[in-house]
């Protein structure tokens, strides 16, 4: 137990540390581009920094990487987390069918209180390294509003992408081969956004149904405080059909995780 409580501390840690150094550097290399729109808003960091991603800039590599550097900390620290301790906890645990299924459900409800505890922390780290900066909310109805839209579809998209991976891993796949097909996945949905919008832009609506996009809220409908600088966006693709997508999503791969787990072995 004691063994346990100190593995979740040393996460939590990892977590907040890693979180606040992104919070930091975020905070710095947006506020220069903020600065170029003359409009010291607190809200137009925070899309910059974690609800954007200019779909044409993407073939130039760098905005993709900047804008997947929070979610690379994550899988850092938790890709393996469900079969690590499957590994260390199958010999006392899982001599119930039962007892395997609840105690997967609650390593998935574990993954997901991380993730948010990271990104809200992380968030908030970079509203006052923003706020030092001299950026202010200019509206706090909107400002709010906001915060709360990026920081459920930034932890469900995350969320999803960690639980993808850690249930791949159940399948007597090597983390890091979960890892890198997982990612590899990711980033070919984020190119092949670009390649729709470039050339075949009747058929952009494509782009509502990937699973790796759904994290990027400018990319949505019916927002009309970000419309003035980021005019692209995707018609009838709203914040709540993310949620609800998203949830789905999370519901089917531990579904899966459950099923598979039922039917192992342990030696």
């Amino acid at each position: 137990m004691r063994e346990k409580i100190f593995t979740e501390k040393d996460i939590l840690l990892k977590l907040f540390l890693s979180g606040g150094l992104i919070a930091i550097f975020l905070g710095f290399y947006y506020s220069q581009f903020a600065e170029m729109y003359q409009f010291k808003s607190l809200e137009l960091m925070l899309i910059l920094a974690y609800g954007n991603l200019y779909i044409e800039e993407i073939v130039f590599i760098v905005p993709v990487f900047l804008w997947m550097v929070p979610l690379i900390v994550i899988i850092f620290f938790l890709g393996d987390y469900i079969h690590r301790n499957f590994d260390q906890n199958a010999a006392y645990i899982f001599t119930r069918t039962a007892r395997r299924s609840l105690w997967l459900i609650g390593q998935a409800v574990n993954l997901f209180l991380y993730i948010l505890i990271y990104y809200i922390f992380q968030i908030a780290a970079f509203c006052v390294v923003s706020t030092v900066l001299g950026f202010s909310m200019f509206s706090w109805d909107v400002g709010i509003m906001l915060i709360v839209s990026e920081l459920a579809l930034l932890v469900l998209s995350n969320y999803m992408i960690v639980l993808l991976i850690n249930v791949l891993s159940l399948f007597k796949l090597n983390s890091l081969f979960c890892v890198a097909i997982t990612l590899t996945t990711n980033i070919v949905c984020i190119f092949l956004s670009a390649i729709l919008y470039k050339f075949y832009t009747k058929n952009i609506a494509i782009i509502k149904w990937l699973p790796f996009t759904q994290g990027i809220l400018t990319w949505h409908s019916g927002i009309s405080s970000v419309a003035d600088f980021f005019p692209f966006n995707i018609p009838h693709f709203s914040i709540l059909f993310s949620i609800v997508y998203l949830i789905i999503i999370c519901l089917l791969l531990l579904f899966c995780g459950v099923c598979k787990i039922e039917k192992m072995d342990i030696y």
